[in-house]
């Protein structure tokens, strides 16, 4: 069972159809996992799932100050439970929740991928997104709505894409992590690479340049890949700590 179908058993079996991260309290309870919230003044601790003679316990560090990344965080751990992923001690730091190195850290991978699925529910997403309304306004509306962040919107909502589609996230113009929607067949980006320096979000870090919302503006043939048809990209800011969202359709 992939992790995105053991998610949709839990809903199921949990009969949840609303936002599925106001069932925790209930999930663990029925589950005998006994949990707590508590400021561990620790910025790079994000939460453990412990198994103490054969009891279960999820600590979540309220510390950051960040409800999507505590709501994240406790469907994590939950990932970890419903997995069943061998071990007595899981402690989760903030770059195993964004983890994508699946050669070196394939639980945290998969507890990620868990909890995107359960957070944002395929049925309910496919209904949500389309190619056509891909734009900050509909992933902004999902992320307010299910209680997520925006990076993790994305992440999840872009696997239901038909068309060629590719999202970068960058900070102080270095890329942090790229995905594609399944049909895209550009080349793929990693982690460390510096942003083309013919793409809006480039123009965006260099120039302190303020994109249009819910635009796509048309770039430079090969500023993102190599398809025939020159690209148009999306770009939304994060000023406060310098980063960029940039989304590329072709």
């Amino acid at each position: 069972m992939t992790p995105e179908q053991c998610a949709a058993q839990v809903l199921s079996d949990f009969s949840i159809t609303d936002i599925p991260i106001l069932h925790f309290p209930h999930i663990c309870e029925k589950r005998g996992i006994k949990w707590d919230e508590y400021p561990y003044n620790d910025a790079k601790y994000s939460g453990a799932l412990h198994k103490i003679d054969g009891e279960y316990y999820i600590l979540i560090n309220s510390d950051c100050g960040i409800p999507t990344r505590i709501n994240f965080t406790k469907a994590h751990e939950l990932g970890h439970f419903f997995l069943k992923h061998p071990g007595e001690k899981f402690e989760c730091s903030s770059n195993d929740i964004f983890t994508t190195d699946i050669a070196n850290k394939p639980s945290e991978v998969e507890a990620n991928r868990f909890a995107a699925a359960f957070l944002l529910p395929q049925d309910k997403m496919e209904l949500l997104v389309s190619d056509d309304n891909y734009d900050f306004t509909t992933i902004s509306g999902i992320a307010s709505s299910y209680a997520v962040s925006i990076q993790t919107t994305v992440i999840r909502t872009i696997t239901f894409l038909q068309g060629s589609f590719r999202a970068v996230w960058a900070v102080n113009g270095i890329v942090q992590w790229a995905i594609k929607s399944p049909h895209c067949k550009q080349p793929t980006l990693y982690k460390g690479q510096p942003l083309p320096p013919q793409s809006i979000a480039h123009k965006c870090f260099a120039d302190n340049y303020i994109p249009p919302k819910d635009e796509y503006i048309k770039v430079p043939h090969g500023t993102w890949g190599h398809a025939k048809t020159p690209p148009t990209e999306l770009v939304i800011p994060f000023k406060k700590i310098n980063a960029i969202l940039s989304i590329t359709k072709w």
